[in-house]
């Protein structure tokens, strides 16, 4: 006779947990988009990869501004790079450069980042009078008007920045910002022009982008 064997069954729910490896977002490897005239870099644009619904798929990148004069986009790379068959950056202005992941078959799944990219004079310097980089000099009574810019002087409008001022001391003369910030403009205190005292007037111009200042 066998031996009588007892089984005990103990039922047990267990859950299996998916983990698949996707898309969680697109970085640029520049973090403020700022170049040279004369730089060779190129930006790319990547996924970040990890835990995630959305499948691997395909990066776009497009030239929101279409500024062809400035940068050139490679597809295959995803790339920006210098514009048509130049080594370097040429010029100086920006654009808006957009990198979009789509993962096939789901369009629903498009993750997007954007990146401004200002390419800067190789030398950019201040003024006051659209003249002369230095100090400027005004006689009392003088009713003469002066704006903050760059050199070359086109740049500023070129970088869409936005510039603020201010004027030490405090009513020695009047800051009057044009355009929402588009420009600055430094105008006497009064009818009766700048005035002798104080002998000397500290203006202080800061072009500012989202990003960056470039006072």
């Amino acid at each position: 006779m066998s031996p009588l064997q007892i089984v005990v069954v103990i039922p047990h729910q267990f859950n299996l947990v998916y983990s698949a490896i996707g898309i969680t977002g697109v970085r640029f490897t520049s973090e403020d988009g700022i170049l040279l005239v004369g730089d060779e870099l190129e930006i790319l644009c990547l996924p970040l990869v990890g835990e995630s619904e959305f499948p691997l798929g395909k990066i776009i990148l497009t030239d929101l501004g279409k500024r062809t004069d400035l940068i050139s986009i490679d597809h295959s790379l995803q790339a920006i790079k210098p514009p048509g068959q130049e080594p370097v950056y040429p010029n100086y202005g920006s654009t808006s450069v957009e990198c979009k992941h789509e993962s096939p078959g789901n369009l629903s799944s498009v993750i997007t980042g954007t990146l401004e990219i200002r390419i800067l004079p190789k030398t950019l310097d201040g003024t006051l009078d659209e003249e002369n980089s230095g100090n400027p000099e005004v006689t009392a009574g003088s009713n003469k008007k002066f704006r903050c810019n760059l050199v070359p002087l086109d740049a500023a409008e070129s970088l869409n920045g936005r510039w603020k001022a201010t004027v030490w001391p405090p009513g020695a003369a009047v800051v009057n910002e044009l355009e929402d910030g588009k420009w600055v403009e430094i105008t006497p205190p009064s009818a009766q022009g700048y005035q002798n005292q104080p002998s000397s007037i500290v203006v202080s111009c800061n072009f500012c982008t989202p990003d960056a200042d470039f006072s």
